[in-house]
């Protein structure tokens, strides 16, 4: 048993030196923490789950979504200069759909071209949604 803990010990220690020595602090420190417990939680449903399709796809995306909120909580503890430049920007490949990708802290004045236009677009999109839905909500509310 003190060997388990032992090696849970270094274990955190080599992940805490290696969240140290990461420049912009924002996948390694996040992840690492999250992954094992991620790990864990999904190894005790996959153990005693109930097998719910379902309840697997809410399961990830909330996941999804914590995951969104700890890297926006990093980008916040950067300091002023470098939190302005930086911003989360969803990459996706070809043929994936709307909401999939991966999540990921650039600097925005870094992106090129393409990549610049792809990152305004998709804050039009946003934007265009989030109105929509305003507007969606309203009439709920009038209609009620």
């Amino acid at each position: 048993m003190e060997r388990k803990e032992d090696h849970q010990e270094s274990d955190d220690q080599r992940e805490r030196e290696e969240a140290k020595t990461n420049e912009a602090g924002i996948s390694n420190s996040s992840s690492i923490g999250r992954s094992r417990r991620w790990s864990l939680r999904e190894a005790a449903l996959s153990f005693g789950g109930s097998g719910d399709h379902h309840e697997g796809a809410d399961h990830q995306e909330e996941r999804e979504k914590e995951e969104a909120e700890l890297k926006w909580a990093a980008i916040e503890r950067l300091p002023t200069y470098d939190r302005l430049r930086t911003s989360l920007f969803q990459f996706r490949l070809q043929g994936e759909g709307e909401g999939d990708g991966e999540r990921e802290a650039v600097d925005v004045g870094q992106l090129g071209a393409m990549e610049r236009r792809l990152f305004i677009e998709s804050l039009i999109k946003h934007i265009e949604h989030d109105n929509s839905r305003l507007l969606h909500e309203q009439r709920q509310r009038i209609d009620r």
